[in-house]
């Protein structure tokens, strides 16, 4: 929310308002506060890193890292609209992979905006003469993660950390920058790069979706009941895939080499599929068998089980994405406060809600008193955060959301006939007029040259 955002807010509550110009002159003087209390904040967290790989006794330079971007507007969405990508401000976070608070532990910001609108276009920044936060020329690729990757894990290498292993997206290139760095560095350990389990997973749904000899195996009647079908058989099949997976990564306890070994789920799964019905039955050629056998092999095979033997994936740095775009919407664009407003995003992802606002308010200099009705608000707040952040993790809410999820699935399997939806109904609605008024024209005519043959 901006400042005539909060200002409209109030006003309509019959409560005086600050001047739209107060808020954003007050709101530059803390964004660079913010930024450096955060800033300083991450790196206690990379200190207390080196003391707990020392008290488990592992080196204290070693760290597993995961990896992720943020955009403020999609990186493809205006091909053939705008010259360059339409993204104009990025995030790239990297996490600790190391403890299950897993906290970020850098922040580098891309920001292609200028105060003044008519310095966007300028193609060396460094002779603006305006103060600003823009730091990235217009005609540089903000989708560039390697380099947002490189700047942040040069970070940790300046300070003595070495890179074992960082979970990135399966198209990302972030992983490039830290086998570059690792070199420069002259580092004794090289970085691996492992995927994250929930975007292959996505992708194996994908290819699954997309086979053409399965989609025609499926128990349907028309085109439209098979290729719905395929849909559900292959979010089935992944997941039955990444339970395997996961099932034999704990009967092995983390042991990688007896990994393959021991996948296989002993419960019939069918039974406990919310996508498929229990009489679901595919019978199968020997090429047919082959064919499923290669789409397994797509998340099972032995390269992928390499490539996912830790079992990581980057859910914290996309949580922590989102808590970004809650800070700095799509709807609006910060030139100003973009770096500040990231930063106060980031502390909030480590520390929670409450905590979060205490540290910030302090850095600023205006302290939340101790005992005072604002302080015991943020401790109700920060204690209902960590309550639904522990209650999300219990197998009792996991379960009700598979059920809910069942129940969905259920209900369409009812109903779709009856709400069916196709694209292109209006033109298709006006092309059965116009046919109807030609066999109408068709008919009157064929009638008269028969009343006239007669008469």
């Amino acid at each position: 929310m901006g400042s005539s955002g909060l200002r409209t807010i109030l006003l309509r509550g019959n409560i005086p308002a600050p001047s739209t110009k107060g808020m954003q002159n007050s709101a530059n003087k803390v964004n660079e506060k913010i930024e450096i209390q955060n800033v300083a904040d991450m790196a206690d967290i990379r200190t207390e890193l080196k003391t707990i790989n020392k008290m488990r006794g592992h080196p204290e330079s070693h760290i597993d890292v995961e990896g992720d971007g943020c955009y403020n507007n999609p990186l493809y969405s205006g091909i053939g609209k705008t010259p360059f990508q339409p993204a104009t401000q990025s995030c790239y976070v990297v996490v600790e992979n190391m403890t299950d608070k897993k906290l970020v532990i850098n922040l580098v910001t891309k920001n292609k905006l200028c105060s003044h609108g008519k310095d966007h276009s300028n193609e060396n920044i460094n002779k603006k003469n305006c103060k600003c936060t823009q730091n990235l020329q217009m005609v540089e690729s903000i989708g560039n993660e390697q380099r947002s990757a490189s700047e942040s894990l040069s970070k940790l290498y300046s300070e003595g950390f070495e890179v074992r292993h960082i979970t990135t997206d399966p198209d990302s290139s972030a992983y490039r920058a830290a086998e570059q760095l690792a070199s420069n560095y002259n580092s004794k350990v090289t970085p691996e790069h492992l995927i994250d389990t929930r975007h292959f997973s996505d992708n194996h749904r994908k290819q699954i979706k997309k086979n053409e000899i399965l989609t025609s195996l499926m128990p349907a009647r028309t085109k439209k009941q098979r290729e719905d079908l395929i849909g559900r058989f292959a979010l089935d099949l992944s997941q039955r895939c990444h339970a395997e997976y996961k099932s034999a990564l704990k009967h092995c306890d983390g042991n990688f080499q007896t990994l393959q070994k021991k996948a296989g789920i002993e419960d019939p799964w069918i039974n406990k599929s919310i996508y498929l019905p229990k009489t679901f039955k595919l019978n199968l050629t020997l090429k047919q068998q082959s064919e499923l056998r290669k789409c397994i092999n797509y998340r099972l095979g032995p390269k992928e089980l390499e490539r996912t033997k830790l079992g990581t994936n980057t859910q914290k740095s996309e949580c922590v994405n989102r808590i970004i775009r809650r800070s700095l919407p799509r709807s609006n664009t910060f030139s100003k406060n973009f770096q500040g407003r990231a930063n106060s995003a980031v502390s909030s992802a480590n520390h929670g809600p409450g905590e979060s606002v205490m540290a910030l308010c302090l850095s600023v200099g205006a302290p939340v008193t101790a005992g005072s009705k604002v302080h015991t608000h943020l401790q109700q707040e920060q204690k209902i955060y960590e309550n639904h952040k522990q209650y999300k993790k219990l197998p009792k809410y996991m379960k009700n959301r598979k059920q809910k999820a069942k129940i969905k699935f259920e209900l369409y399997s009812k109903n779709q006939e009856v709400n069916k939806y196709e694209k292109g109904m209006l033109l298709k609605s006006q092309k059965n007029i116009r046919q109807k008024m030609a066999d109408t024209t068709r008919g009157d005519h064929e009638a008269y040259t028969k009343k006239a043959k007669k008469s």
